[in-house]
């Protein structure tokens, strides 16, 4: 920070909270010395949340998308072999729905999972980046 301080801060406290500041100031070598440190602490806090919050999202993002792409190359084999019976003219309608839907299905819950995933790490960010 430097030792040209020359900026003040003025706090108002009732007397209990100013006996305990100067009681718990005393390991700090001060009040001013005390509230320098608290401030770089809370910082550090800070970006440990926001790390902790971007690693979760990260890996949550990860797990999802192998589970997406694989759920994909299902689709895209259970499309190809439609496809081929398609243009052999021998196509069963029903039985191509019923091979599709299980993996469009499962895509879908993939898709709201993600969805309900990255709504709770938003509320979790929110909270742990807003100052009480």
């Amino acid at each position: 920070m430097g030792n040209n301080k020359i900026r003040q801060i003025h706090l108002r406290l009732s007397e209990e909270e100013y006996k305990s500041f100067q009681e718990k100031s005393k390991k700090y070598g001060g009040i001013s010395q005390m509230i320098r440190k608290l401030v770089g602490i809370a910082d550090d806090v800070y970006a440990k949340n926001h790390y902790d919050i971007l690693l979760e999202m990260t890996e949550m993002f990860q797990q999802h998308n192998t589970e997406i792409n694989r759920v994909g190359v299902n689709i895209n084999q259970a499309v190809r072999q439609i496809n081929i019976q398609a243009l052999k003219n021998s196509l069963n309608t029903q039985t191509a729905q019923n091979d599709l839907m299980p993996y469009l299905n499962k895509y879908y819950r993939l898709l709201i999972d993600l969805e309900k995933g990255q709504k709770q790490l938003l509320k979790k960010f929110m909270r742990k980046t807003t100052l009480n």
